[in-house]
């Protein structure tokens, strides 16, 4: 056979050599991207499930709006450095801002964050977008990330309205208390 024959055949093989490793490479960069997101993912949820965290939260559900009644309380808003010892739900805030910071930056899937915490972060900003209020009056932009993820939040439940959001053959649930909590 031929030189010719034989280059030939070997720069195919080269080709093929060389695009099988390339297939391989963006598998791996395809795990490795999911990896580094379930990381995040779990080192998010895992800071909110602390017990400090957990009473932040419940601070924010069942104090905070009372405590927004108070002028002294909305005022510390207004301070260059808003004491957390008086303002736990700044807790709160960072938190969803930071989330909604990883979102914008792409390094976690809208959806990640959405599918397993949109119902909260609608709800946590509906209580908290009185205190962001009071911190933008000087015209800052503060707190953009919560407000960006609760914005997708919102239009990710609308769409649960609409559309489930996984479909799969559903197993009747039994509610043996509804007719005894009807009566309470």
């Amino acid at each position: 056979m031929p030189y010719e024959f034989w280059s030939a055949a070997a720069a195919i093989g080269t080709f093929i050599v060389i695009a099988a490793t390339a297939i391989a490479a963006i598998i791996q960069l395809r795990h490795l991207r999911a990896n580094n997101e379930l990381n995040a993912v779990l080192a998010v949820f895992g800071k909110k499930e602390t017990p400090s965290m957990q009473h932040h939260f419940s601070y924010v559900r069942n104090e905070f709006s009372t405590k927004m009644k108070e002028p002294s309380f909305r005022s510390g808003f207004r301070e260059a450095h808003i004491d957390r010892a008086k303002h736990p739900e700044m807790y709160v805030i960072d938190f969803y801002d930071q989330i909604g910071q990883f979102v914008l930056n792409g390094l976690v899937s809208e959806r990640s964050i959405l599918m397993q915490e949109a119902y909260l972060i609608t709800a946590f900003w509906d209580l908290l977008k009185p205190a962001i209020a009071i911190m933008r009056r000087d015209g800052g932009d503060y707190y953009l990330g919560f407000e960006f993820i609760a914005s997708r939040a919102n239009v990710f439940v609308e769409s649960l309205k609409h559309k489930p959001l996984i479909t799969f053959g559903r197993t009747p649930i039994q509610d043996p208390w509804l007719e005894i909590d009807r009566q309470f």
